[in-house]
C-alpha cells in the first residue's frame, strides 16, 4: 500500500494543557537602613535639647550655689546687711541672698532668656547701646547679658532679652532707677517691629503689675509717659493681635493709683496728629479703649465725657 499525506483539512492535535505556574517565593525583606524618619529626628533633637538644658539648669544651680557659699563666707567677714552681710531681695525669691546688682541669672531668668528653642548669645553692646543702656540703669540692674539681648540685632534674642528682663524685674522692685530701666526695656520693644518682641515687652509690664510696690511712686506717670503714647500709637496698627495688646497694656494701668483712669482717658481723647486725622483705622483704635474705659471707670473719668463726645465728630466723614 501506498501511504498518503494527511490531508490539510485535518486538525492537528491540540498541544498539551500548560500546567500552573509555581509559585515564585516572596522576596526576603529589606534590611533596615538605620536612617530615621524626619518625625522621629524631629523628635530626637528635642529629646537632646530638653536635655542639654536640663544639665545645663543643674551646673548653673551648682555653680550658683558655691558662689552663694562664698559670697557668704565673704559676708561674714566682713560683717553687716543682713545674714552673711549679704543684701536680700525685697521679694524673697529663689537664689535671693546675694547682690542684686551684680546677681547672675537664675535658673528660670536663663530658661526665659534662652527660650523655647537654642537662641544664639548676644553680640556685644555697641558703644552707643551701652551708654543709652547705662544713662537709665538698665545695665546696671539688669546686668550685661540681658542689657546686650534686648539692644541685639537679632530678633529672636530680643525677644529672650525680654524674657530674661520679666523674669528679674520682681526682683528689682524697691532698686533705685528701677522703674526707669523696666520702661526703657518696654519702651525698646513697643518700637520693635517684629510682633513677638513687642508682645514679649508686655511680659516685664505684667511682673511689675503683680509685684507690690513696683508702679506705686509718684514718679510713674512720668517714667511711662514716652511708653503709654507708643502703646496709643500702636492702637491703630494694621495687626490685630498688636492692637488688642496695646488697648489691654493702657487699661490695665487705670487700676493703678499712681497712674489711674484719668491719666489713661486724656492720653485716648487728645487730638491727633495732621497726619492721621484721614485714617479711619487711627479713629477706631481710639474709640475702641475710650468706650470700654468710659464703661467700667466712668464715675472717675467724668470730666472726659464731653471731649470723648468730640473725638468721633472730628472724624472724616465718607
Amino acid at each position: 500500500g501506498i501511504v498518503r499525506p494527511p490531508s490539510s483539512r485535518q486538525r492537528s492535535p491540540l498541544p498539551p494543557p500548560l500546567s500552573p505556574p509555581l509559585p515564585q517565593p516572596s522576596p526576603p525583606p529589606l534590611a533596615s537602613t538605620g536612617v530615621a524618619s524626619p518625625a522621629e529626628e524631629q523628635q530626637r533633637r528635642r529629646e537632646q535639647q530638653q536635655q542639654r538644658r536640663q544639665q545645663q539648669q543643674a551646673e548653673r544651680q551648682r555653680d550658683g550655689g558655691e558662689e552663694r557659699g562664698a559670697e557668704q563666707q565673704r559676708g561674714e567677714k566682713r560683717g553687716g546687711g543682713g545674714p552673711g552681710g549679704v543684701r536680700r531681695a525685697t521679694n524673697q525669691r529663689e537664689h535671693d541672698e546675694r547682690p542684686i546688682a551684680a546677681a547672675p541669672l537664675s535658673g528660670a531668668e536663663s530658661e526665659a532668656a534662652e527660650g523655647v528653642d537654642d537662641v544664639p548669645p548676644p553680640e556685644p553692646l555697641e558703644a552707643a547701646s551701652r551708654k543709652e543702656a547705662e544713662a537709665c540703669g538698665l545695665l546696671e540692674l539688669y546686668g550685661e547679658e540681658v542689657a546686650a539681648r534686648v539692644f541685639s540685632r537679632s530678633w529672636q534674642v530680643r525677644q529672650s532679652g525680654m524674657a530674661a528682663a520679666a523674669a528679674k524685674a520682681p526682683s528689682l522692685v524697691g532698686e533705685r532707677r528701677a522703674l526707669a530701666a523696666a520702661a526703657k526695656v518696654m519702651l525698646i520693644g513697643a518700637s520693635d517691629k517684629m510682633v513677638n518682641v513687642f508682645l514679649a515687652s508686655l511680659d516685664v509690664l505684667a511682673a511689675l503689675i503683680s509685684s507690690p510696690g513696683a508702679l506705686g511712686s509718684r514718679d510713674a506717670e512720668r517714667e511711662l509717659r514716652p511708653l503709654l503714647l507708643s502703646w496709643r500709637d500702636k492702637l491703630s496698627d494694621s495687626n490685630g493681635r498688636v492692637r488688642d495688646a496695646a488697648e489691654g497694656a493702657l487699661l490695665a494701668l487705670c487700676s493703678l493709683p499712681a497712674i489711674g483712669p484719668s491719666a489713661v482717658g486724656a492720653l485716648l481723647v487728645a487730638p491727633l496728629p495732621p497726619a492721621k486725622r484721614n485714617s479711619s483705622q487711627a479713629w477706631l483704635g481710639r474709640l475702641a479703649p475710650l468706650q470700654r474705659l468710659l464703661r467700667e471707670h466712668g464715675p472717675q473719668v467724668r470730666e472726659l465725657s464731653d471731649p470723648a463726645l468730640r473725638l468721633p465728630q472730628e472724624a472724616p466723614r465718607s
